[in-house]
């Protein structure tokens, strides 16, 4: 879905492009870059709408697809972990279990009751995976939380120092990534701190910095600039001064959008009302001096950078939504659907799949076939030492 293209801040009446309308001479570097700005700025704010405007409604895919179809594959995988166990505890008739074949469904049931008990507490999937493992589930879950810490201590360790370990009371792999990273962002405060101290030292010496008065100047500059905007709209808009109830009301709102440009810094949105109202022509907007656009381009850049990362944040937190990396490369709403179709086509696969392993394991002229293929798989996996679980979307 594509957002209804706003009028842009160089059209005119007649649909004409303003910066480059007419014969004028060569534009200086600040006009080029000033109309690049305002370019990239319109297509920030347009793709940020289009996102808040595509939000609910893949929220609301989330809600009435994905999570339903979720809670069918733990429904369908709960009960053939049921099955599993009354099979394991007491054979249909006629069925005999080798060594191997009752191994291998002993494996798939404790893997899938371990997948179960990975999305919150189950007192009955619980009492069922210690029946038939050698080792208590809370018991292997430490045992693998230790072996995890023990990994992430390694690695961590090898790629940070070991110092950046000392002092930890981590019980997981979790815990000790977020004390590292504790510490490495001590380390930065302490570095940078000691940074500003040698800087500070450094500018008693030699005095003054021309340069860093400089830019506070252009700062200072760049906001009068936003402010002396405001301040002849302000003055013009104010609906106190208007007599005609209902150019006070239309005032009135105009005032409203505003205070909404100024308190959000939207230099971009202040000259375009400027131009709606006809404060400034397209002339003299194209034809600023140097100064002054320098001005308007650092405002520019400022507000540009904020609409990205708006629009990175709220990309990032629908696709924690989803269970998805948050740093995926989604450029577009269309995008996302995209991924939810497949998210929604591997549920379904693994659904059949263990709908199909269920019903083979009911049916006496199946049910040899589907145990063979259990044994193979659950060897395969061994081989491979996949710690996925048997019937994740990505595995068998």
């Amino acid at each position: 879905m594509t957002s209804k293209r706003q009028k842009s801040l160089f059209d005119d009446a007649g649909g004409r492009d303003l910066v480059h309308s007419g014969q004028r001479p060569a534009r200086s570097p600040e006009q080029r870059s000033f109309d690049r700005l305002v370019g990239q700025l319109e297509r920030a704010r347009a793709d940020l709408q289009q996102w808040e405007a595509e939000t609910p409604r893949l929220l609301g895919r989330v809600h009435q697809e994905l999570l339903p179809a979720q809670r069918e594959l733990a429904q369908a995988q709960r009960a053939l972990v049921e099955y599993l166990d009354g099979f394991l505890a007491a054979p249909p008739k006629g069925t005999r279990l080798g060594k191997r074949q009752r191994a291998a469904l002993v494996d798939l049931l404790c893997e899938l009751a371990t997948s179960l008990l990975a999305q919150g507490p189950d007192a009955q999937l619980e009492a069922i995976y210690d029946r038939h493992s050698a080792v208590p589930y809370r018991q292997a879950q430490a045992e693998e939380e230790a072996i995890e810490l023990e990994l992430a201590e390694q690695m961590l360790g090898s790629f940070f120092g070991d110092e950046m370990l000392e002092g930890h009371t981590a019980h997981s792999a979790e815990e000790l990534l977020h004390h590292v990273q504790a510490r490495m962002q001590e380390q930065a405060e302490q570095q940078a701190a000691a940074r500003e101290a040698r800087a500070a030292r450094r500018r008693q010496r030699r005095g003054p910095d021309p340069r860093a008065e400089q830019r506070a100047q252009e700062a200072q500059a760049a906001s009068q600039s936003v402010r002396d905007i405001y301040r002849k709209l302000a003055s013009s808009l104010h609906p106190d001064r208007e007599p005609d109830p209902e150019q006070r009301a239309h005032k009135t709102r105009l005032m409203q959008q505003l205070n909404q440009a100024y308190q959000k810094n939207d230099l971009l949105g202040l000259l375009r009302m400027q131009l709606e109202l006809e404060h400034i022509d397209a002339h003299a907007l194209a034809e600023l001096p140097a100064e002054r656009l320098r001005h308007y381009n650092r405002v520019l850049k400022e507000q540009l950078a904020a609409l990205q990362a708006e629009t990175r944040d709220r990309v990032g937190r629908l696709l924690i939504s989803l269970d998805l990396d948050p740093f995926l490369a989604v450029r577009t709403p269309h995008m996302v659907d995209r991924l939810l179709d497949e998210r929604l086509h591997e549920l379904h696969a693994v659904l059949v799949n263990v709908g199909q392993t269920a019903e083979e394991l009911a049916d006496p002229q199946r049910r040899r076939q589907q145990i063979d293929a259990i044994v193979q798989a659950m060897k395969a996996r061994a081989a491979a030492d996949d710690l996925d679980s048997l019937f994740d979307p990505a595995g068998w």
